[in-house]
């Protein structure tokens, strides 16, 4: 599952779920590799191979919230991205709707939000990665050349380095 630039995303639903299919066709236009797994068991299980990596993990709510809702703060600990899609009305009366926003999952309440979403994770993707690139080598130099120790900072400011601030 190795994404061109580092997006990689686990559907979490049935494969013949509208929603889940929606979104795959939208992960496959913007050419993300992706896995669909039936329930958040699965998916917690392919996850922990992901380490490291950017992964995006979007489903229904009801899908994701299974005991409690633990899936969402487990997310957030790992930095998954994690997109939630609520119905209708249930976005107001849905139980644990909150505590999952809480927990730092999006909540989508129109499938094409999670279009939106993967365009603006794809761009922050390449725009880290070009970051990355121009910070390991700027100019032929390693970005660590730049920093300066305390005492080279402190003999910078012409102040002692054991005075106290």
């Amino acid at each position: 599952m190795d994404s061109a630039v580092g997006l990689q995303a686990v559907l979490v639903g049935k494969e013949s779920d509208e929603f889940i299919r929606y979104v795959r066709s939208v992960l496959e236009d913007f050419e993300v590799r992706h896995l669909v797994c039936e329930d958040v068991y699965t998916a917690v299980g392919r996850l922990a191979k992901l380490e490291g990596a950017d992964v995006l993990v979007v489903g229904r709510f009801e899908d994701l919230s299974k005991k409690g809702g633990r899936f969402f703060e487990m997310a957030r600990q790992r930095r998954y991205i994690c997109c939630c899609y609520v119905e209708g009305e249930r976005i107001f009366r849905g139980k644990g709707v909150f505590e999952a926003a809480q927990a730092g999952a999006l909540i989508l309440q129109k499938p094409s939000q999670a279009e939106q979403v993967i365009s603006k994770l794809l761009a922050r993707a390449v725009g880290s990665s070009i970051e990355k690139e121009a910070g390991e080598n700027v100019s032929g130099l390693i970005a660590d050349e730049f920093r300066l120790s305390e005492g080279e900072l402190e003999a910078l400011l012409e102040r002692p380095v054991d005075e106290e601030w």
